[in-house]
């Protein structure tokens, strides 16, 4: 499998209160994306994971539920966004090694309605090299849980975002246009599901496309970390 070449500095998975829709999702990431995660936004009842990577503490959960993680491949960063990172590197058919950051399954990772994720990336020239780059994989060959990844890049370099939700019988795939993903460059990405078919992308603050599969709920959820 392919481990995206990026530095990434903090991942937090948040479970949305909305009311039919994801549009205070949407405020919180097109107004807020700048500032780092504190207080009840870093730990709140709304949030599942919050792993911010920082020195003497990379593997650590800020969040409620303190799902601490452990490095399996990927390695501590100093120079991160805010504080620390974690950097990854090319995977197969480069480097056949696992380059990552890994939590152990908890069913609040498998949110049952609207959640979002986000995360701070600074990718690396050897991720030309790269076809697929991984950024969050709890689905991985199954049908449940949730995937996210850059797709393999254009001739100009660009690539899309995909989300891929594992609805316990099948699967479906949600796909960005083309974007840029700026060099040596601190970027924020997030996606958000609304529980009823609609997944929300944004790259620094601004909403990059939407897609609806009509008939969805919430995601079936599985046991992988």
């Amino acid at each position: 499998m392919n481990r995206p070449c990026i530095i990434v500095l903090l991942m937090i998975v948040s479970a949305a209160q909305l009311s039919g829709n994801d549009v205070l999702s949407a405020e919180a990431i097109t107004q807020n994306w700048q500032a780092e995660y504190s207080g009840s936004d870093s730990n709140g009842p709304t949030v599942i994971g919050h792993w911010q990577f920082d020195k003497g503490a990379e593997t650590a959960d800020s969040g409620r539920l303190g799902l601490s993680g452990r490095l399996d491949g990927a390695v501590p960063a100093t120079a991160g966004k805010f504080g620390g990172g974690i950097e990854s590197f090319p995977g197969f058919p480069i480097d056949d090694k696992h380059h990552a950051f890994m939590v152990a399954d908890h069913p609040e990772l498998s949110p049952t309605g609207a959640f979002t994720v986000e995360m701070w990336i600074k990718p690396k020239p050897q991720l030309r090299e790269a076809s697929l780059a991984y950024l969050i994989d709890k689905k991985y060959a199954s049908k449940n849980d949730y995937q996210w990844l850059l797709s393999p890049p254009d001739p100009a370099g660009r690539r899309r975002m995909n989300v891929v939700l594992g609805f316990g019988e099948d699967t479906e795939t949600f796909i960005t246009d083309f974007l840029t993903f700026e060099q040596d460059v601190w970027q924020h990405l997030a996606f958000s599901y609304d529980g009823a078919g609609t997944v929300r992308f944004y790259q620094n603050g601004s909403s990059v496309g939407n897609v609806t599969r009509p008939g969805r709920l919430g995601i079936a959820a599985g046991n992988l970390p």
